[in-house]
């Protein structure tokens, strides 16, 4: 990530699909990511009014990404708002890319304090872009760290993270780019460098991968998965309490479901939500429960 010398793909076509989910007719499937468009190319931004482009985005996302976007966008918005809500001290975002819930629920109640964690390239370009636009990070913490080298709390630390408050980590559309032992070493970080009740969620490709069944996505290249029983008991191993695991059919029944009572599109079923906390916390933070 520090490596970097260009914005990934997969950030850009993420939001994009974003920016085409706002312009969905149900309230239960219309996106909120009102900002999701300000990182689009111009031309891109131009033709979102455009039904028949809208519906090229759509088609282009093959085997149930757009609606797999949509139910995990709500997902993590919801655990970020609940958060805010109940007072945690602070929210970490992992590999922050385009996301905008500080942005977007900036003004809710509460001294959250967010750090949004990346590498250097795509946040400048973010930061210049929030600025031309008029929108304020003043109180977002940018962190800049390589998953695969850099001393992550290390710079947190540095940049006014306290290990001794109540966190809730927000991981979202990376630990399959990341190799498994970078994958391994970042949740034993964030096992060691946090406070009782801490949460942690991400999502992860539900099936093993090994040097034999890799996936290239263009820029990307899918490197870690596990099947969900077998990430249960890889979480649980490195002091973790597995509170969700959220499938396919989950995310269906709570994000993709019509208000007529239909399902919304056919979701991809190789993703998962893991909602997990330390071993030895008393109340567990869910989100149902903040």
């Amino acid at each position: 990530m520090s490596e970097q010398k260009s914005v990934s793909e997969t950030a850009e076509t993420t939001a994009l699909m974003r920016a085409v989910a706002c312009y969905e007719t149900d309230v239960r499937i219309k996106g909120k990511d009102y900002l999701a468009y300000l990182f689009l190319a111009p031309e891109r931004i131009r033709k979102l009014t455009s039904e028949l482009y809208r519906n090229a985005v759509k088609d282009a996302a093959r085997n149930g990404l757009y609606e797999y976007v949509i139910a995990r966008t709500a997902y993590f918005d919801d655990l970020f708002v609940n958060a805010i809500f109940m007072n945690v001290p602070q929210i970490v975002l992992l590999g922050a890319g385009y996301d905008t819930r500080a942005y977007r629920y900036g003004n809710l109640p509460g001294e959250t304090k967010v750090f949004e964690v990346d590498a250097p390239f795509t946040q400048n370009r973010k930061t210049e872009i929030l600025k031309t636009s008029g929108v304020s990070y003043d109180k977002v913490v940018f962190v800049s760290a390589d998953f695969e080298k850099d001393d992550l709390f290390g710079s947190l630390i540095k940049n006014g993270y306290s290990p001794s408050r109540k966190t809730l980590y927000i991981w979202e559309g990376l630990t399959m780019y990341l190799t498994p032992e970078s994958v391994d070493a970042t949740l034993s970080a964030i096992v060691s460098n946090s406070a009782a009740q801490s949460v942690l969620s991400f999502d992860y490709v539900n099936m093993h991968i090994d040097d034999e069944s890799v996936i290239i996505r263009k820029d990307e290249v899918v490197r870690f998965g596990l099947d969900p029983s077998a990430m249960e008991e890889y979480i649980r191993s490195l002091g973790y309490h597995v509170k969700k695991n959220i499938d396919f059919e989950d995310m269906n029944r709570l994000y993709l479901t019509c208000k007529n009572g239909e399902i919304f599109g056919n979701i991809k079923t190789t993703m998962n939500f893991l909602e997990v906390n330390t071993v030895d916390s008393r109340q567990l933070i869910t989100n149902q429960d903040y």
